[in-house]
C-alpha cells in the first residue's frame, strides 16, 4: 500500500545471503535505528492474536541530489515496524508504516491503513520443502 507520503511494507531477512540474518541483527543496523540510535519501543499492537512490540524510527529524506551537501539538518520521516517471530528456518518478517514527511497527516489516512493492515495479517505454516519433491 502506497499513498501520498505513507506507504506500508512487508520485508523478509534472515534467509542464506541476507543483510540481516537475526532479528538482532536487524535491530543494530540502519534498518531499525535513528542514525545509529536504538529505535525505541511505541506501543504494542495485536497481530493474529498476538501482542507484537511496536517500535518507531525516524529516517532522513531524500530531497536533494545525493552528491549535493548541506550543513542543515535533514528533514525527517518516520517509520513504526514490529518484528514477527523469527520461522523454524530463521526467515523472519519485518512490517512497517513509512512516513516520508516530516509533516504529521490530519486525517490519520496511512495510520487508519497500518492499524487495519495489523489487524488482517495471518500467520500461516511454513512449507519447508518449498516446493520441491521429497
Amino acid at each position: 500500500f502506497e499513498r501520498g507520503a505513507d506507504r506500508l511494507v512487508v520485508r523478509v531477512f534472515g534467509a542464506k545471503g541476507s543483510f540481516y540474518r537475526t532479528p538482532a541483527d536487524f535491530f543494530a543496523g540502519p534498518a531499525a535505528t535513528t542514525m545509529g540510535r536504538e529505535a525505541p519501543k511505541r506501543g504494542a499492537a495485536p497481530v493474529d492474536g498476538r501482542i507484537l512490540a511496536l517500535y518507531q524510527r525516524r529516517f532522513p529524506l531524500l530531497e536533494n541530489g545525493p552528491h549535493e551537501s548541506s550543513a542543515a539538518r535533514p528533514r525527517m520521516g518516520a517509520e513504526s515496524f514490529c518484528v514477527l517471530e523469527p520461522f523454524k528456518d530463521g526467515r523472519f518478517i519485518v512490517l512497517s508504516h513509512q512516513r516520508e514527511s516530516p509533516v504529521a497527516d490530519p486525517g490519520r489516512i496511512g495510520e487508519k491503513a497500518w492499524e487495519a493492515f495489523l489487524r488482517g495479517v495471518r500467520f500461516l505454516p511454513v512449507k519447508t520443502n518449498m516446493g520441491r519433491k521429497s
